[in-house]
């Protein structure tokens, strides 16, 4: 447990979860928005291996008593729990050159409110049911390496933006599903993304609720019937939602359509990725 600690670094360690723990690290604010409190900023999980517990890294609450609508993990809709935001304060810190394997559940979650400016950078996700779940704040995704997820590689529930640049995804069922919601900005740049060997692609290598998409210089192969990138209806209240595209190399014609789509280079369709 790490609670209300900044300036905190964890190195070059193998935890093993193989008799039955639930999450291998939990760095918390139990404070949860109280008087002004140390709160948990400027973390660093430098060359950990991770493997056989449910969870990996946990960044921010999944229990407590603030208020009934936000003190519980609830039953969900991805495999796993779905987590509420936490509204702990945890931020500025970086996941790198981390390795999780056969996790039970996530590989990372990070549902702090204000967890802004997380980093996770050149790690690797082998076969875990959703490698990151981002409930609430921001993240960035950086040259990480992700097989075989069964459900997603990256899950975002509610942040308040995404970076995810130069990841290598293959063996998975997708690499982004994003439920639908209005006030999300994502940005996809060089990812090399490959779901044809996945048991059971689903029904798009990216699919994404988000208002705002930006997609760059990306490849994408679907798998089985799947598209390249799949966006539900606009939100009744914010209107369609805002696609930008350019440079992406895909094995399917990209067809957003609902969208208000700006292309800023000519994306292509080929044969050979």
């Amino acid at each position: 447990f790490v609670d209300q600690v900044s300036g905190f670094r964890l190195a070059r360690l193998k935890l093993n979860g193989s008799d039955g723990a639930e999450t291998a690290i939990r760095a918390f604010d139990s404070n949860n928005g109280g008087p002004p409190s140390p709160a948990s900023y400027y973390h660093e999980y430098t060359d950990l291996t991770v493997e056989g517990f449910q969870v990996g890294i946990f960044i921010g609450q999944y229990r407590y008593d603030r208020a009934a609508d936000t003190n519980v993990e609830v039953p969900l809709v991805v495999d796993g729990y779905r987590y509420r935001n936490s509204g702990s304060n945890e931020g500025d810190s970086v996941i790198r050159r981390c390795h999780f394997e056969g996790l039970g559940e996530q590989a990372v979650v990070i549902s702090g409110q204000n967890s802004i400016d997380w980093s996770i950078e050149s790690s690797s996700f082998s076969y875990v049911p959703v490698a990151v779940y981002v409930e609430g704040g921001m993240a960035a995704l950086l040259g990480n390496r992700f097989r075989g997820s069964t459900h997603s590689d990256v899950v975002s529930s509610g942040a308040g933006g995404l970076l995810l640049r130069e990841n290598d995804s293959t063996h998975g069922a997708r690499f982004l599903y994003t439920k639908r919601e209005s006030g999300t900005n994502q940005v996809l740049i060089g990812n090399r993304i490959d779901t044809r060997l996945a048991p059971q692609p689903a029904a798009a290598a990216i699919e994404t609720g988000a208002q705002s998409v930006i997609l760059l210089d990306n490849q994408i192969a679907a798998g089985g019937v799947g598209k390249p990138i799949l966006l539900p209806p606009g939100d009744p209240y914010w209107g369609p939602r805002d696609v930008v595209t350019g440079g992406n190399r895909t094995l399917q014609q990209m067809a957003l359509t609902g969208a208000r789509w700006v292309q800023v280079a000519p994306d292509q369709v080929v044969s050979v990725l």
